[in-house]
């Protein structure tokens, strides 16, 4: 059978299905340009595992008619390509939490009806938006009947594979730009229908701009790592105190802290005003940290100034546009250093 593969996406969805039904294991990268030897290798595995040449066109065609299915076009996965580390860690806490994508439709469907904690529905506009909880497309791999050698365990049932599992993919990367690639994978080799796929990630998105209009986390420091440690304590001691489950999120790999709180705070099922209130509560409990990370060092001094010293007191302080006490700290080390005192 003559193959006519357009491109990257479409050889990695032929090669890992062809290495998943042979046991080979997959290439961790593909070359960029679609040639004749990459078509020759995966045409090789085939004949090597079944040397069978009815079976090998027949697995090529099974292959050919699921691709044409089941492979969004480039404009169609615009969104999930988005370069966003924040969106990137949130749509993979998603995938790792579903393996298949057919359980992604189910989870996501049922995780938007109800907040956790709370029987409260979601709008009936949005209900509806929600694609359907059950995949009907059927796999033309499943109805393959390869002789012996028979296919792999995890090719039974296709349309509920852990597709992490059955191509490998790697399950604790820490770069988002590995995240990113394997995001896509799941959703090229997830085998379901076009419209269901496009109208998943169309209901992924519409939940994604609910979230991340939560919170813009501009009082956040990007730069101050100590802060984002504290605020990934503090969101943890706060989930383990209303005993909420956050064991999914909290051993993801993630590049930074910042982004480590960011997705603790995104994965978190609840109703939107919960999440306000905690944003309150944590900013508030930073303040006051700040404030007495300050006081460390000072102690409060009791002492009598004359109404002429105050005043002048409080004229230093607006001209030098600093508190009081740093006057007052000023003209002692100067004193001191004029003395020579140590």
């Amino acid at each position: 059978m003559e193959l006519k593969i357009k491109n990257k996406r479409e050889l990695n969805f032929y090669w890992s299905y062809i290495c998943s039904i042979t046991n080979q294991t997959i290439p961790p990268s593909l070359r960029g340009n679609i040639n004749h030897m990459e078509i020759c290798l995966m045409k090789a595995g085939l004949s090597q595992h079944f040397n069978n040449k009815a079976i090998e066109n027949q697995v090529l065609i099974n292959i050919k008619k699921d691709c044409d299915n089941c492979l969004l076009s480039e404009t169609e996965i615009i969104w999930l390509n988005r370069k966003d580390e924040r969106q990137i860690n949130w749509l993979w806490f998603l995938i790792l939490s579903s393996k298949s994508i057919n359980t992604l439709f189910i989870s996501f469907h049922l995780t938007n009806i109800t907040y956790e904690h709370d029987n409260t529905p979601l709008n009936n506009q949005y209900y509806h938006n929600q694609p359907t909880p059950y995949i009907s497309y059927t796999p033309h791999l499943m109805h393959s009947n390869y002789s012996i050698p028979t296919p792999p365990p995890t090719l039974k049932n296709l349309s509920y594979i852990d597709l992490f599992l059955t191509f490998h993919l790697n399950q604790s990367p820490y770069s988002n730009k590995e995240k990113h690639e394997i995001i896509i994978k799941y959703f090229d080799l997830g085998l379901a229908k076009k419209d269901d796929k496009v109208k998943l990630i169309n209901a992924i998105k519409y939940q994604w701009n609910i979230q991340s209009n939560n919170e813009n986390f501009s009082w956040l420091n990007k730069n101050n790592t100590q802060q984002h440690k504290w605020c990934i304590d503090y969101i943890v001691d706060y989930f383990s105190k209303k005993n909420i489950n956050h064991s999914n999120s909290i051993n993801i790999e993630v590049e930074s802290d910042y982004y480590k709180f960011i997705l603790l705070f995104d994965s978190w099922i609840c109703l939107p005003d919960t999440k306000q209130l905690f944003i309150q509560s944590i900013k508030k409990a930073y303040a006051q940290k700040k404030f007495r990370d300050k006081q460390v060092g000072k102690k409060q001094c009791s002492f009598n100034l004359s109404q002429k010293s105050i005043q002048q007191l409080s004229l230093l302080s607006d001209l030098q546009g600093v508190p009081k006490n740093h006057i007052l700290e000023s003209l002692i080390n100067h004193k001191i250093l004029e003395l020579g005192v140590k």
